[in-house]
């Protein structure tokens, strides 16, 4: 498991123009995957955008930018990621600190009702014993 991680869109937003050559951009080769590709490339390399809006209109969407909550899939500003390390087919999930707040309040009743339910085993296994 790896340890938690924070993500959050101003840190999208300002690393786009690398993420965006780590995609797309082959340095063996020395060529991009595309021509398109490096015309964004440059845009966003000249025009250093810092909110999502303008990625979004260079690119054409949103989703270099957009971070979906695995919980609620609502766009979050921040997320924590939890489990594996984030691969294409790992057990990770990226939730947002509204989906977290609602888990960690489950925490102390479901203690509470673990701690019950061994009192009663081992009550039970007292009144079984000869």
């Amino acid at each position: 498991m790896a340890a938690p991680s924070i993500c959050t869109k101003s840190q999208m937003i300002a690393s786009i123009a690398d993420r965006w050559k780590a995609s797309y951009y082959y340095p063996v080769s020395g060529g991009w995957d595309g021509r398109d590709k490096k015309e964004i490339y440059d845009r966003l390399v000249k025009e250093r955008p810092t909110t999502a809006a303008p990625i979004a209109e260079i690119i054409g969407d949103d989703s270099w930018t957009r971070l979906p909550c695995d919980g609620c899939n609502q766009d979050s500003e921040l997320l924590v990621t939890v489990g594996a390390e984030p691969d294409y087919d790992s057990s990770t999930a990226s939730i947002c600190p509204t989906c977290l707040r609602a888990a960690l309040a489950l925490v102390p009743q479901c203690e509470l009702q673990a701690r019950d339910t061994d009192r009663s085993s081992e009550q039970a296994e007292k009144g079984a014993t000869p």
